[in-house]
């Protein structure tokens, strides 16, 4: 299983950085830096998922839904290719964790990192008698 993470600018690299500062180093997590240099994101894309992959299965994880880059990644998705886009950080560890990957358990690691999306506001800050803060 290979995993590709691709984004405009450095949120792509970003993240990686973040994975490997938790969890260390993989080898099977690839980036893309989108519109930093003169290449063809798409070209790129295409030849990460079509020639150096070979028949792997791979998911690809963009920045924006609609954004250059996942439209991009929508024209490369088959049997062997998913795509998941509106990523952070929560979402790429809970991917890059699955045991399988099948549409079922993409949608059970969506749900669990919606789960980390939340307001923290004043009154969060106190903890109740009878809880502890986190």
């Amino acid at each position: 299983m290979q995993f590709i993470i691709a984004s405009h600018g450095k949120m792509a690299s970003g993240i990686q950085n973040s994975l490997e500062m938790l969890i260390g180093e993989c080898e099977n997590i690839h980036v893309l830096d989108a519109y930093l240099d003169d290449s063809n994101p798409q070209t790129v894309l295409d030849e990460m998922v079509n020639k150096r992959f070979g028949q792997e299965d791979i998911v690809i994880m963009t920045d924006l839904y609609g954004g250059s880059i996942n439209r991009f990644a929508t024209l490369l998705v088959s049997d062997r290719v998913r795509l998941v886009t509106g990523i952070n950080l929560a979402l790429v560890m809970e991917l890059i964790y699955l045991k399988e990957i099948t549409d079922e358990e993409i949608e059970q690691a969506i749900n669990i990192s919606k789960g980390e999306i939340r307001q923290i506001k004043m009154n969060d800050l106190k903890p109740k008698d009878d809880e502890e803060f986190f």
